[in-house]
């Protein structure tokens, strides 16, 4: 009733909607689920609100972090004067080759929720990052990418509202102090191509808001045995994971996986049987990893029952699907096989995928040769499926 009465116009806009805003009145606009990240859109807009009355109000929501990075305010303290009302701040290409302390400037915002800062070269000393957690102990977005630093302070256990973190292609940096594991409100944590990453820490079953992990590490298991966490995990990526050996029973406890992506994991022999309890996943994606087998355990595909996508990418290993793959027969919409020169047939059950809208097989000869419609022995096997791509080109449907 109060922003009723505050405002002469209320409007909830999804982007692609076309909305009229009246000159000079105060108005009340929430822009739902935005996606274009263009800075010329985003000028045009602003062109457009200006005409409101004073005390108008906007809100925007977005799913994207590159959206979000577009309506910030840009730091340089050389031409910029920051105020302590600024509150979401980029500061980047900085040069840490040298000693360097936190800009005055800086510490005027130190109310702010987003701090960004990306392309920076040198070292980054645990001075000034000590120095920078306890400037800004409010953030909810902590990006510092392609920076390098071997250590982070366990005073990041302090920024109790943190939503987002994000370091990755940090060259150097080890271990991850186990305060980290605090943090009982952070969303999302971007650890990609953090090469000498050891492993994650001790008690991190403690973020249990965590919805999207990004990993690269040096550790031979993922998860430690007996783990029991992340109940809201919808996400996960491991990528260049080059020790990786197993992924472990503990995988099965991640009840609301979605997506699960692992790229280039090249010691990674097989998937976990516990991975039959993943009844959530929606689209698995595996992808240059040298020694992995899909054939055993037999059970692991067991219980695939919301699958959607698949995409398999060069796996040489890969000879066949286990019989227990036929879980995902009602729910598999698209599936991907990409490089995967050992893999001479599909299963008869896929003829039973009644769902399925798109194949794609490429670099896959024997498995191409199978599916030549008309005279290939398996093409009846997907003859139902709406669209088929064989080494780029989409196959033409006749009636035989």
């Amino acid at each position: 009733m109060h922003i009723t009465n505050k405002f002469e116009m209320k409007l909830w806009a999804c982007v692609s909607d076309i909305f009229d805003l009246k000159k000079e009145k105060r108005y009340f606009l929430v822009l739902d689920d935005v996606w274009s990240n263009k800075p010329s859109d985003w000028n045009e807009l602003r062109s457009l609100l200006s005409s409101g009355g004073s005390g108008s109000v906007i809100i925007v929501t977005t799913r994207s972090i590159d959206v979000a990075l577009v309506e910030h305010t840009i730091v340089s303290c050389e031409k910029h004067d920051v105020s302590e009302r600024i509150r979401h701040l980029v500061w980047d290409c900085q040069d840490f080759s040298m000693e360097m302390k936190s800009p005055k400037q800086l510490k005027r915002a130190g109310r702010a929720r987003t701090f960004i800062s990306i392309d920076n070269y040198g070292t980054v000393s645990k001075a000034f990052l000590e120095d920078l957690l306890s400037t800004f102990k409010h953030l909810r977005v902590l990006v510092f990418s392609h920076a390098g630093f071997e250590e982070l302070p366990s005073s990041i256990g302090n920024l109790r509202h943190l939503r987002y973190l994000d370091l990755k292609w940090n060259k150097k940096i080890k271990s991850l102090p186990n305060s980290l594991c605090n943090l009982v409100n952070l969303q999302t944590l971007h650890l990609a191509r953090c090469d000498q990453l050891v492993e994650l820490p001790r008690d991190v079953h403690g973020l249990v808001n965590l919805m999207f992990l990004f990993l690269t590490s040096k550790q031979r298991h993922f998860l430690k045995h007996g783990f029991c966490g992340w109940p809201s995990l919808s996400d996960l990526q491991l990528k260049n994971c080059l020790e990786l050996t197993s992924l472990t029973e503990g995988l099965g406890s991640l009840a609301a996986l979605k997506e699960l992506r692992i790229f280039n994991c090249p010691m990674l022999a097989s998937l976990p049987s516990a991975m039959r309890q993943l009844s959530k996943l929606q689209k698995l994606v595996i992808n240059n990893c040298a020694e992995l087998d899909l054939m055993e355990p037999k059970e692991a595909m067991s219980g695939l029952c919301s699958l959607r996508s698949l995409n398999l990418v060069s796996l040489p290993k890969l000879v066949g699907f286990p019989e227990s793959f036929n879980s995902a027969a009602s729910s598999l919409e698209y599936v991907c096989i990409d490089d995967c020169k050992g893999l001479e047939r599909l299963p008869s059950v896929v003829k039973d995928f009644t769902s399925l809208k798109r194949t794609i097989i490429r670099y896959s000869p024997a498995l191409s040769r199978r599916f030549t419609v008309g005279s290939g022995e398996d093409y009846h096997l997907m003859s139902h499926v709406p669209e088929i791509w064989i080494d780029e080109v989409l196959l033409e449907r006749y009636n035989y």
